[in-house]
């Protein structure tokens, strides 16, 4: 709590970051180079199935355990299993242990490497180090806890009280798909995708804790999507994976099951047909799946993940329709038509380099989504303002595929006036606002790397400054702040807007420019109750973007006291979200315990 009845100061910005990242010495490797399965333990090695990647270098301890995760290797009985030590010189001369399913050790190194190169992924769009979401639970320094064999069921998921990715272990079915034993044993830490997964719902987490709140379909099924997105955007890195799959679909992306399956093995040992867990094209080839917020939260996700894939498709086809128009001499590719020579790296370099392009932009969009009750139309929002600062000019007409594409699944975003860029834009605050010179780069105190965090002490600064700015009567709704007693309230009352975080963007652009920014989520909580009297918090909340010079450039609120979000709401956790919530002892609704575990 502040001194200020005004605002408060999240505890977890209080502390600072819950781990001290690795900061690399001159003579250290740039990276450590591991094998990994880079699609299915039971591919063929001549489609890519094993791959090594490399991750950012840092000493390990057995485990392996680093600064940011720590692999504790306890099955559901109790029984530990001897850590790998990835220092011993025969597994830094081998790359690591060599893809196998029976070894403890290689799934230890094995959700290690997925999981660091995932991290990765995100502290590069970013722009800066990466923080957990999780404030109890986790390593001894508060790394991220992976269990690779945590529990024994068809399952996989993040546990935020724990800390902990939990990744199940399971009797396959009587009836399997491929090269696996049937009534066998299989194990969720063997697939990339599920691995992927899962580390992205705890990356998500550390970036907006409230997008675990359930309360709406689309909440829900942006996380479950997103984490979808994250793993079929990393097939395209594995170049074998990717030279196999354009050899064998006549260089399409959209066809390939080993670019568009989303965990086939765990759809092979647990559906006994060929069918993936899910696919990132649409599964009626015959008309789109479009949106409506009764399906299932996952076939929900899934008309995000197919409209993303979609927009990615029509890019690629775009760049590599010059190579292919080149390479045949303008008359274009036959179906059942092997590929020209040397076509085919052309069109596995457009493909993966696209996939990037697409990976940086959703991540990136993470910091342009208002910090509470996200929507799928808010996401499409936050991407094409996110690009468009960073890309005015668009030669490719990336924004439009994805505008066309979310059209295509009927996926509108809310008051906006029309589907065109410029009216999706997300807008500067209505009203004038003085700068904010406290929190211009000119006083900020950094730790060397602006990417870094910083000191509690001037975190604390920033949040104060913050706070005295936002709570400013008026400015509140400038940010769709409330006061108590405010009509809109209805006699609810509200808590004091929490600085959540505060965070530095820095993101490079094709020519080169960089841009950087203050990223600022605020919540705030009002406590109302159902139709039927059961008490329970709604929560409101603002994403404030300062530019460099102190200017709030965007404030993308989602207000804890419009009457048609309360309402809204309130339909949807008497009805679909009902089973994501818990009663608590005092009477009052909160989300229940291991959501993702009952999600999945």
């Amino acid at each position: 709590m502040t001194s200020s009845s005004c605002y408060t100061i999240a505890d977890k910005l209080r502390r600072g970051a819950s781990w001290t990242p690795y900061k690399r010495r001159r003579d250290d490797p740039q990276v450590r180079p591991l094998q990994i399965y880079a699609v299915d333990p039971a591919s063929h090695k001549r489609e890519g199935a094993m791959a090594i990647v490399e991750i950012p270098y840092e000493p390990l301890e057995p485990g392996p355990k680093g600064r940011a995760l720590w692999v504790h290797d306890v099955d559901a009985s109790g029984q530990e299993y001897a850590p790998v030590d990835l220092e011993q010189s025969k597994l830094l001369l081998n790359d690591g242990i060599s893809p196998t399913p029976v070894s403890p050790q290689f799934r230890q190194q094995m959700v290690y490497a997925v999981a660091s190169r995932v991290r990765r992924s995100f502290r590069l769009a970013l722009g800066r180090q990466l923080d957990w979401g999780f404030t109890t639970g986790g390593g001894p320094e508060g790394q991220l806890e992976l269990r690779p064999q945590g529990s024994f069921e068809e399952n996989a998921f993040y546990d935020k009280h724990k800390g902990c990715l939990s990744f199940g272990y399971y009797k396959t079915a009587a009836s399997v798909e491929g090269r696996y034993l049937p009534n066998g044993f299989a194990f969720t830490a063997l697939s990339h995708d599920i691995i992927a997964h899962e580390v992205t719902h705890a990356l998500l987490d550390g970036l907006r804790s409230n997008f675990m709140t359930p309360s709406s379909p689309d909440t829900l099924a942006f996380h479950e999507g997103f984490a979808d997105l994250i793993a079929v955007l990393h097939h395209f890195s594995y170049e074998d994976v990717v030279l196999a799959a354009l050899r064998h679909s006549n260089g399409q992306v959209d066809v390939d099951g080993m670019l568009t399956a989303i965990a086939t093995y765990f759809g092979h040992t647990t559906q006994g047909d060929d069918r993936p867990l899910r696919s990132a094209i649409d599964v009626d080839e015959k008309c789109f799946l479009t949106y409506d917020d009764k399906l299932e939260i996952h076939k929900l996700g899934s008309v995000l993940v197919s409209a993303v894939f979609d927009a990615f498709t029509t890019i690629y086809n775009r760049r590599s329709e010059p190579y292919i128009l080149l390479a045949t001499q303008g008359a274009g590719l036959k179906p059942k038509q092997l590929l020209p020579p040397g076509l085919d790296q052309v069109l596995a370099h457009t493909a993966s380099t696209v996939a990037e392009q697409f990976l940086n932009v959703i991540i990136r969009a993470i910091d342009y989504c208002p910090p509470v009750d996200l929507e799928f139309g808010d996401f499409l929002r936050a991407v094409i303002t996110a690009d468009r600062e960073l890309v005015a000019d668009d030669p490719w007409a990336y924004r439009e595929a994805w505008i066309d594409a979310f059209a295509r699944r009927k996926i509108y975003p809310k008051y906006v006036e029309a589907l065109s860029e410029d009216a999706l834009l997300w807008h500067p605050p209505r009203h004038p606002l003085p700068r904010l010179e406290a929190l211009s780069f000119a006083k900020l105190q950094f730790q060397g790397d602006p990417g870094n965090f910083f000191t509690v002490e001037e975190s604390l600064r920033q949040a104060r400054a913050l706070g005295d700015f936002i709570s400013a009567r008026q400015n509140l709704s400038s940010f769709g702040l409330m006061a108590n007693g405010d009509p809109m309230l209805h006699g609810d009352t509200v808590e004091p807007p929490s600085i959540e975080s505060i965070r530095v963007a820095r993101r490079t652009g094709p020519d080169g420019q960089v841009l950087f920014s203050l990223v600022a989520e605020v919540v705030q909580r009002r406590h109302t109750h159902m139709p039927d009297g059961q008490p329970y918090e709604h929560l409101g909340g603002c994403t404030i973007i300062v530019d460099e010079f102190g200017d709030v450039r965007y404030s993308i609120y989602k207000s804890a006291g419009a009457a048609g979000r309360l309402q809204t709401g309130q339909e949807y956790l008497a009805g679909s979200m009902r089973h994501y919530w818990a009663t608590l002892d005092d009477g009052s609704l909160s989300p229940v315990a291991e959501l993702f575990r009952r999600l999945h």
